[in-house]
């Protein structure tokens, strides 16, 4: 594996890598007599077959992903509208428990 693969790897998250840099052509051109890396030309053949092929890439929240996944809200028929504990003030019991009154 050269730099210019190396780089076109770590570019993107990608479902599978290999097949990405199978699909990338152009890659070996990408380095130069010095093994110097043209960033710019491997991050152009990475854009190009992103738009072509969008299922190579990882979603955000995948499994590998580091993002978080999961559910974002509150589980069905908890009740709960937002998170953390409902508070409620003393009138609001007084309402809904008529004996506090006495």
């Amino acid at each position: 594996m050269n730099e210019a693969e190396k780089f076109f790897r770590e570019l993107t998250s990608w479902q599978d890598a290999d097949v990405a840099v199978s699909l990338a052509s152009g890659l070996a051109e990408c380095v130069g007599e010095g093994g110097d890396v043209d960033e710019d030309a491997v991050a152009s053949i990475a854009n190009e077959l992103v738009v072509s092929k969008p299922y190579l890439r990882r979603e955000k929240g995948s499994p590998d992903s580091s993002l978080p996944t999961g559910p974002t809200g509150a589980n069905i028929g908890s009740g709960r509208k937002c998170y953390g504990p409902r508070r409620l003030d003393e009138g609001s019991l007084r309402k809904k428990y008529p004996g506090l009154n006495a």
